[in-house]
């Protein structure tokens, strides 16, 4: 099934079902000129019964959001804000690889359909010439300690202009036209994210989580060999300073400390860089 409201040329319903066609991770889609989520829109759908492989896009987000519940500045007719539903049935512990392989996959598709060297700040912040320029949101439901319901949020700085952020964001973020040299195509784009996502959903199934590492590692400079800070989750506990040693089972970072101890990270707020 597929719904298409008014929506601008680049990602107009027909072209874009054209795109999308071989895509046969995608299922539904459904395009929207303004909302307030598409991870709540998706949510809606998920709760209603869609199957995996549904995905939203918006043309502008009004209340679009970034981990820790900080606001995604979503400007009309320049971004790409697109939801994207799994069903995986992992346990809960192993959502993090899904966040992983999507910061990948966006990161690749960025690479394919841009031509900027888009690298990636663990565990899933897209990054061009050391700005922001895109980042996931990975929200699931679960029934005890399986994953029932995944919903991967991107958002993607494609078209903006630095007068397009807001002025406590122009020295931090950036878009793919501004790091770029070329006018990014936000349909190519969403095709490319799309066919990723659904190859790396088949390389999860199938055992393939070595291999996805070793990509996204690739992308990820700092995951090997930077130095940071372990801020300490407790009272009685002190920062650790550390080596950045890669990802583990689950995609959490791990840090070995000046002390000899392997320290695992799992929350990006408890980690700080220094440099490398």
């Amino acid at each position: 099934m597929v719904v298409v409201s008014a929506w601008p040329a680049d990602l107009a319903g027909e072209r874009f079902g054209a795109l999308v066609r071989d895509v046969r991770f995608v299922k539904r889609w459904l395009l929207l000129p303004r909302v307030a989520s598409t991870n709540d829109e998706l949510r809606r759908l998920a709760a209603a019964g869609a199957e995996e492989g549904t995905v939203v896009l918006a043309d502008e987000q009004t209340a679009g959001r970034g981990r820790q519940g900080r606001s995604w500045h979503s400007t009309a007719g320049a971004g790409l804000y697109l939801s994207v539903l799994l069903r995986p049935s992992d346990p809960a512990p192993a959502v993090t690889r899904w966040t992983i392989a999507a910061a990948l996959a966006a990161a690749e598709a960025c690479r394919a359909t841009s031509g900027v060297d888009v690298a990636i700040e663990w565990p899933n912040d897209l990054m061009a010439g050391g700005r922001k320029v895109g980042g996931i949101l990975a929200e699931s439901r679960t029934t005890g300690s399986r994953v029932d319901e995944l919903i991967l949020g991107v958002g993607i700085n494609v078209h903006h202009a630095a007068a397009d952020f807001p002025p406590e964001l122009r020295t931090s973020a950036t878009s793919l036209s501004i790091a770029g040299d070329r006018r990014p195509d936000r349909g190519r784009l969403a095709a490319a994210l799309l066919e990723r996502i659904g190859a790396l959903a088949e390389d999860l199934a199938r055992g393939g989580w070595p291999e996805i590492v070793a990509d996204w590692e690739r992308l990820a400079p700092g995951a090997r060999g930077s130095r940071v800070r372990v801020l300490p989750a407790g009272r009685d506990e002190r920062a650790v300073e550390g080596v950045t040693c890669g990802l583990d089972a689950c995609g959490a970072l791990r840090v070995l400390g000046g002390d000899g101890r392997m320290i695992v990270v799992r929350r990006l707020d408890s980690v700080a860089a220094l440099g490398r």
